[in-house]
């Protein structure tokens, strides 16, 4: 009878085992695919945040390689799309790199916003967190994954929409903790009684960031006004309409003009492209720019 109970706890040992090793191989092959589950508790915002993660599968025929890092605002919505992207360019165009996917699914509007309007309206959420949500990202989440995954510091910041617009606030505030800047469609315009375009304008003219890159996509979202509007022409509109593509379409061209701070600086106006389908093409030629000396010394 011992015997017999031996073999049945013996059985169910191994079959417990074999179960955990056959989900720890599905969960290692969704972290190299798609992306794993992960997640901190954070001291600053006083809550637990998810993330998703992307190992490159390589790191299993090299346990000490390491990677750059790549993180994602709402990658609740855009990591599939980012990681799409970059497995088509990936050892070509741009390097292997560890893509961090941050949920801004609960409070976004909170998040990515960096200042609070005086009057802020009570029927949305409060926006204005984006200086405690860019202390949680430095402070807490970077060293979190630096402890955890196998990283190099070279670091790529992405966002879209009013996540560009943390992009953009981060490069100009808090510019020690990423080397890259993609912007798509920043909400520039987002500032009520604060204006953003001018003080990041400032700053283009007089600050220097020598060995940082940034790149803004541009949507068309003047088509929809029906207002018979180019890319010229907006720039002298007033309408409340064209506020949104008149800041993006000004910072790019004070970006240009400014050669004299050592940006990196890149810019693309996609005129068969809206707010939201804008972000596939324009993630697509913004790695291609940011990473246009890969492989390193390429003529």
């Amino acid at each position: 009878m011992k015997q017999l109970l031996l073999i049945f706890i013996i059985s169910l040992i191994i079959t417990f085992h074999s179960s955990l090793f056959s989900q720890a191989q599905k969960d290692q092959q969704y972290l190299f695919e798609i992306g794993i589950s992960d997640g901190l508790y954070s001291k600053t915002l006083d809550e637990y945040r998810k993330i998703w993660v992307h190992v490159p599968e390589s790191v299993t025929n090299n346990k000490n390689k390491k990677y750059p890092v790549l993180i994602v605002l709402d990658g609740d919505s855009q990591l599939l799309k980012i990681r799409a992207i970059l497995q088509q360019l990936e050892g070509d165009k741009a390097p292997e790199m560890i893509i961090i996917g941050v949920d801004n699914s609960t409070n976004r509007l909170r998040d990515l916003t960096p200042t609070k309007p005086h009057n802020p309206s009570p029927a949305s959420p409060v926006p204005g967190g984006g200086k405690k949500f860019t202390q949680f990202i430095e402070n807490e989440l970077i060293p979190y994954i630096d402890g955890k995954y196998p990283t190099t510091p070279y670091r790529t910041l992405w966002g879209h929409s009013i996540g560009a617009l943390l992009v953009l606030n981060s490069l100009f505030l808090h510019s020690d903790k990423f080397e890259n800047y993609i912007a798509i469609e920043p909400s520039l315009w987002r500032g009520g009684d604060y204006d953003y375009l001018k003080e990041y304008s400032d700053h283009l003219k007089n600050k220097q960031f020598d060995r940082k890159s940034l790149f803004v996509g541009v949507a068309n979202t003047m088509d929809r006004l029906n207002l018979n509007l180019d890319t010229v022409s907006v720039l002298r509109d007033r309408s409340r309409a064209t506020e949104h593509i008149r800041h993006i379409l000004s910072f790019s061209k004070i970006a240009d003009a400014n050669k004299q701070n050592k940006l990196n600086f890149d810019w693309k106006y996609y005129r068969n492209e809206d707010h939201n389908s804008v972000v596939l093409i324009s993630t697509y030629d913004a790695l291609c720019s940011i990473f246009s000396w890969y492989p390193e010394g390429k003529n």
